[in-house]
């Protein structure tokens, strides 16, 4: 029996180095937390919460399978000693062996920032510290957010969309310290910076808004550095399947997306076909229309649907849903044989899975970017 407070040791075998790393946990102390103290950072989308199942081990104890892993692990991978770092104590086990780890956190320095919708605000930032791994595209970095004051609405809302906050209540919040995690929206090598594209939390039907994550890094101002960790490489994994590629997407879940288009097109130079779905509420809530547009000329294999659910009467394409989309095109041979790539809101998520499931597209064709659910990764589940 551990005593309370007591330290116990744990061998961390690194695999992506090789590396062997000692650590000390007490019996309070979740192994994630554990590992973060000692200065080893697995990814966590969820800050540790048990929804996103990003902070896997591998250990050849016998722990138990919490609830949680049931729905987020594959059987295969359970039965091979995977579990989640979130949802055990330090002291359960004596040796890991983690597969996706920083070591080392990157000071990243805002070099630009400016709001591209309403509520999506596109930061870039340049690498004022530390050593940037090369990443694929659909690669995230997990930032370490301060606690302190913040304001729930944003101040430097361009002139032209002030009117959509005036809905909601500006008020002052405190927040603890926590983590969060944002995709890439650029690939390894298309610039000397990192950018992403995040969405200031809001709510509409609250009139409530600021998240931790969202209000600090978007009142981020030129120059001012925050530490992140990664990149870290959850949802990647499947970009390089030759075949047909459909990727689906809405609000600022374009950002895995476009990075993967980028690379696709203009980095790999791919021949195959593939077919961007995006849905927004209206013309102002499009990201990066011009740039797809302008792909959809230059790239006779690459073709780009947007969808409004409330357009403007001058809208002249697809209105709707993203499924109204997928259902009319899914039993063509082209998509029965594709690899899905979806990043969005998790109501739609859900609805597009069930969708291509129903469809008879194979778990193991699907694969899913999510905000803080627990939709991550391959589907398969054998």
């Amino acid at each position: 029996t551990v005593r309370p407070g007591a330290l116990h040791n744990i061998d961390v075998l690194v695999a992506n180095n090789n590396q062997n790393v000692a650590v000390q946990g007490r019996k309070n102390t979740t192994l994630l937390t554990t590992l973060t103290q000692n200065k080893l950072q697995l990814p966590a989308k969820c800050g540790g919460g048990g929804t996103c199942g990003t902070c896997r081990f591998y250990t050849q104890s016998s722990l138990p399978v919490q609830p949680a892993e049931t729905h987020l692990i594959s059987h295969s991978e359970l039965a091979a000693g995977c579990r989640l770092a979130c949802q055990h104590a330090a002291h359960s086990v004596d040796s890991i062996i983690v597969k996706d780890i920083a070591t080392q956190a990157l000071t990243l320095q805002v070099s630009r920032a400016q709001y591209i919708t309403p509520t999506i605000k596109e930061i870039a930032f340049k690498v004022a510290g530390g050593n940037l791994q090369k990443f694929n595209a659909g690669s995230s970095m997990q930032f370490s957010i301060p606690g302190g004051k913040r304001r729930t609405v944003p101040v430097d809302i361009p002139d032209r969309w002030r009117s959509y906050w005036s809905q909601f209540d500006a008020q002052t919040v405190s927040y603890k310290s926590t983590t969060r995690s944002y995709s890439i929206a650029n690939y390894s090598g298309e610039c000397d910076e990192l950018i992403f594209t995040i969405k200031w939390q809001c709510n509409t039907t609250t009139q409530k808004s600021g998240g931790a994550g969202s209000s600090y890094l978007c009142s981020l101002e030129s120059g001012e550095s925050v530490e992140a960790y990664g990149p870290f490489a959850s949802f990647a994994e499947g970009a390089y399947r030759p075949g047909v590629k459909v990727l689906i997407g809405g609000g600022s879940g374009i950002a895995p997306l476009r990075a993967l288009i980028y690379e696709a097109l203009i980095q790999n130079s791919v021949s195959q076909e593939m077919v961007f779905i995006y849905g927004a509420r209206n013309e102002e809530d499009l990201c990066y229309a011009d740039e797809f547009e302008h792909l959809a000329k230059r790239f006779k294999n690459f073709t780009y649907l947007p969808t409004l659910s409330l357009p403007s009467p001058t809208w002249q394409g697809h209105t709707g849903y993203v499924q109204q989309i997928i259902r009319e095109r899914v039993a063509s041979v082209i998509f029965k044989s594709a690899n899905f790539y979806l990043c969005g809101p998790a109501p739609m998520l859900a609805e597009v899975k069930s969708l291509l499931l129903s469809q008879h597209i194979e778990p193991h064709q699907i694969y899913i970017d999510s905000f803080n659910t627990n939709e991550v990764k391959n589907e398969s589940n054998s």
